[in-house]
């Protein structure tokens, strides 16, 4: 995967049964990005998943 792939990034978390996400300004979504990236490559401890039930349009503050 590409920076340049990356059109939006959310961070997502339940908290007591609530799914909760994270606003993250424009500037920032990369860097998250990058580091879950790093961290899920080869044997890193993350694992990137799809999820089917969840859609996050581009950013267009992230193209800037």
């Amino acid at each position: 995967m590409k920076p340049d792939e990356i059109k939006n990034v959310s961070v997502m978390l339940n908290v007591n049964g609530k799914t909760l996400a994270i606003l993250i300004p424009a500037e920032m979504k990369l860097p998250v990005a990058l580091f879950a990236i790093n961290a899920a490559s080869e044997n890193g401890p993350v694992t990137l998943v799809p999820v089917p039930h969840t859609s996050l349009p581009p950013d267009p503050e992230m193209q800037k």
